[in-house]
């Protein structure tokens, strides 16, 4: 069990294209239950968790996009 010597990977941020993906398999993952097994119930969960998932990653992807506004060090600007 090894660490990282400087910790940063703990704090690095997600890549939103994980939650997509995620989102697009449990998705189909749903709607292949919801024709294949004999209650609709079944696929209910996994459908819901692909539209979460994929609602993450597109949110993620937008807030991603946008750049960061500058840091505001308190001086007057002339």
């Amino acid at each position: 069990m090894s660490e990282s010597q400087n910790g940063s990977d703990a704090k690095k941020p997600q890549d939103p294209q994980q939650y997509t993906a995620l989102g697009v398999v449990f998705g189909a993952l749903g709607v292949v239950f919801f024709i294949t097994m004999d209650s609709w119930a079944i696929g209910l969960p996994f459908v819901a968790l692909g539209i979460a998932f994929f609602s993450m990653g597109v949110t993620g992807a937008r807030k991603a996009d946008k750049p960061e506004p500058p840091a505001d060090d308190g001086s007057p600007s002339t």
